[in-house]
């Protein structure tokens, strides 16, 4: 892991200095606030899920850009030089926090880019997966992401609907402040938004409600919210990371679930490499079906025009198939 983090403490580095060198040589072109021009209208975000709200309430008034792209692995992100470059053209940027993207902070000092943090109002679970491993005789690892931080929440926040309630109340409300010409629109556009989010949260509860199944088999342990929300249980191979490899005590575990439940579906995440997941289900003579966990978009989903909530009526669709629900 210490490899890793000064892997990333390097190149984090190598980044910095082109973008001083690149911000420094065209100062000229960039107009200065309360000058004729004006910074751009940019607000930029770091992950699909915020991206897609943030757009969703600023409507056509001011331009919203992401840092992470479609079919990017989140877990993994590494700046470029053109994403600091970017930042230093938005009047904010907006990051799910730094318990869970601690190198926004590094970013947003960096490019001296005004920062929203939404973790600060937002409920956070723990991930659950290494626990198991310990109660299991596992080696008791703890789970780190890409650039080798430690965490133990569950980063997948974006599936919890009163989360996602609260972010847009929270980018509404900032939004207006730095907009105020416009902050009747974004309240207009984020009532709108959050009308969709109640009728689809109200379809999970009525779905999801008395199912033949309680509990199913997933890639990696990215639905907590989910199943806290509308109580039924997953088992993942893997932790809220999805790098990180199952040992063999939970491989057994996963064996002895898969025949006592009568599991028959393995769902995995369409973003990742399911290297293990594949495996799993040639051993068990499972199904693999897809179940995102919308961290980000496939290119290909993106182009064929599908958003945040397209993913999750797909999702319900999905899970009341394992569910087995009426």
């Amino acid at each position: 892991m210490k490899k890793k983090w000064l892997l990333f403490g390097s190149v984090f580095f190598m980044v910095l200095l082109f973008t001083v060198i690149v911000v420094s040589s065209g100062q000229k072109n960039i107009p200065r606030d309360g000058e004729t021009g004006g910074r751009p209208e940019l607000i930029v975000t770091t992950i699909y899920p915020v991206y897609y709200f943030t757009k969703e309430i600023a409507g056509d008034k001011i331009s919203v850009e992401r840092l992470i792209r479609p079919g990017e692995n989140i877990h993994s992100f590494t700046p470029t030089p053109g994403n600091m470059v970017t930042l230093t053209k938005a009047k904010m940027f907006i990051s799910l926090g730094s318990t869970i993207e601690p190198w926004a902070n590094k970013l947003a000092n960096a490019t001296n880019v005004k920062l929203l943090q939404l973790d600060r109002v937002l409920t956070l679970r723990k991930s659950a997966v290494h626990h198991h491993d310990e109660e299991e005789g596992g080696d008791g690892h703890e789970e780190h992401d890409e650039h080798g931080h430690h965490s133990e929440n569950d980063p997948h926040i974006w599936l919890s609907f009163e989360n996602n309630r609260k972010m847009i109340e929270v980018i509404t409300r900032e939004l207006s402040t730095l907009y105020p010409q416009y902050a009747k629109n974004f309240e207009e556009n984020a009532a709108s938004l959050l009308v969709r989010l109640y009728k689809l949260d109200d379809l999970y509860s009525r779905t999801l409600h008395g199912c033949g199944k309680k509990m199913i088999l997933v890639g990696h342990d990215a639905f907590g919210y989910l199943e806290e929300a509308y109580h039924f249980r997953t088992e993942s191979i893997a932790g809220a990371y999805e790098n990180a490899a199952p040992n063999a005590a939970r491989i057994a575990r996963l064996t002895d679930l898969i025949k006592e439940h009568d599991l028959r579906i393995l769902f995995y995440e369409p973003l990742d490499a399911n290297k293990n997941a594949k495996q799993l289900a040639e051993d068990m003579n499972l199904t693999l079906e897809p179940l995102y966990a919308i961290g980000n978009l496939s290119s290909s989903d993106e182009k064929e025009g599908k958003d945040f909530i397209d993913l999750l009526q797909f999702d319900l669709t999905q899970l009341k198939k394992g569910l087995e629900c009426q």
